[in-house]
């Protein structure tokens, strides 16, 4: 039956009495139209995986976004995103809201995935490299057309996607790398204020992946595209081993300093290892550092300081979490 809202007065409320019902109750719909929809239960959400013609009647009667509602936990979040792009939805975001689904708050986001494919196949692009959610529900925003967002998201994307790793929220963390090929991924953060004095992340890296892969930090970005920064950057050459190096890039490319590094104490029959990464600047000097190892430092100040910063990644072998940053 259908009830106006005490917390939305001017919308429409639909109360599911079974699940059953869902189908006759859209079919009922299919004539009107509504800017925004949502699927509030977890139930009514899983109907649109099982059953394609619920999906194809909220895209009949939502003229901009769809709000599905599912466990943050759900295996079969990448079959909700086919059912719901193949149904033509454009773009969808993950959003874990701060305090309640209809907070007013912007919500954190991780990526959102773009399809025009009657297959249901998408793209993902990259927004927040990193997020924490509150709550154990998600809520994925299905839009008709591509999202604009109320406030820009400050992460700006180079390259391949940045994508969460599988069961990436072992150990209560969310862990992220990019699609093993090689072409290389920057993520920048211009949101901040004030000159960048550190950078760090932990990093970990298994037995497989791509042989050219490597993992870095970004200080003081200013671009265009992959270019105008400086970058500490970790390549291994044996499972506990590797090199750690500075490159600048103002015109070209320069890497202005080098060092080979062991990691003590690895198991080598571990599947995972980790590290920690921190990268510094100051006014006349850069260094990049891993671990406890006495980091690499040379003096330099021919790129302009600034809050811009980021990572910098190529190949599938490692993921990171936790980026983080301090400014002067």
């Amino acid at each position: 039956y259908h009830r106006a809202s005490t917390a939305f007065p001017n919308s429409q409320v639909v109360e599911v009495s079974a699940v059953e019902r869902f189908s006759a109750i859209l079919n009922d719909l299919e004539n009107r139209r509504f800017s925004k929809v949502g699927v509030l239960g977890h139930a009514l959400s899983e109907s649109l995986i099982r059953q394609p013609e619920n999906a194809n009647c909220c895209r009949q009667i939502c003229s901009e976004q769809l709000f599905v509602v599912l466990n943050d936990n759900d295996y079969r979040k990448h079959a909700f995103r086919v059912a719901l792009h193949r149904a033509g939805f454009y773009e969808i975001v993950e959003a874990h809201p701060s305090s309640g689904l209809f907070a007013k708050q912007i919500p954190l986001l991780d990526y959102s995935s773009v399809s025009g494919q009657s297959s249901g196949d998408y793209d993902l692009l990259s927004t927040v490299p990193y997020f924490q959610p509150n709550a154990n529900d998600c809520c994925l925003i299905a839009s008709r057309r591509a999202l604009t967002m109320d406030q820009a998201l400050p992460w700006e994307l180079i390259g391949r996607p940045i994508l969460q790793c599988k069961n990436s929220w072992f150990g209560g963390k969310s862990w992220l790398t990019t699609q093993g090929n090689e072409e290389i991924t920057l993520a920048i953060d211009r949101s901040r204020k004030g000159c960048i004095s550190s950078v760090s992340t932990t990093i970990r890296w298994g037995n497989h992946g791509t042989d050219s892969s490597f993992v870095g930090l970004v200080c003081c970005y200013q671009g265009p595209g992959d270019s105008g920064m400086y970058t500490g950057l970790l390549e291994l050459t044996a499972l506990d081993a590797g090199q750690i190096s500075i490159w600048k890039c103002g015109l070209n490319w320069e890497r202005i300093a080098c060092s080979r590094v062991e990691f003590q104490g690895h198991n080598h029959s571990a599947s995972l290892h980790t590290a920690d990464l921190t990268m510094a600047v100051s006014k006349d000097s850069v260094s990049f550092g891993v671990d406890r190892h006495a980091p690499l430092q040379i003096s330099d100040a021919d790129l302009k300081r600034n809050s811009c910063y980021g990572i910098r990644l190529r190949g599938d072998r490692f993921q990171v979490t936790g980026l983080s940053a301090s400014s002067l």
